[in-house]
C-alpha cells in the first residue's frame, strides 16, 4: 500500500480526528472498527482504498484528508 511514495499516514492523520482500530493481516487484508460510528469505519476505508488505488504520496494523502474532513 502506497509504501513506494513515502507510506501510508492516512490512519495516525485520521486517529486524531476519530477513534477507530485497524488490522491488516498477513494476507494484505484490512480491517476497521470505527465502533458504533459507520461513517468512520466507512469512511476510513474509502481513505485507504482511494490512497492505495492512486498511489497518493505523503502530502496528496495530507490533502485528501484535508478534504474529507471539510466534509463532514
Amino acid at each position: 500500500m502506497t509504501g513506494k511514495k513515502g507510506g501510508v499516514i492516512i490512519l495516525e492523520e485520521l486517529a486524531q480526528y476519530a477513534p477507530f482500530e485497524a488490522a491488516v493481516g498477513k494476507n494484505g487484508r484490512v480491517w476497521i472498527n470505527g465502533g458504533d460510528n459507520l461513517k468512520v469505519t466507512l469512511g476510513v476505508g474509502r481513505a485507504l482504498l482511494e490512497a492505495d488505488e492512486k498511489g497518493l504520496t505523503a502530502q496528496e494523502q495530507r490533502k485528501m484528508i484535508e478534504r474529507i474532513l471539510k466534509g463532514r
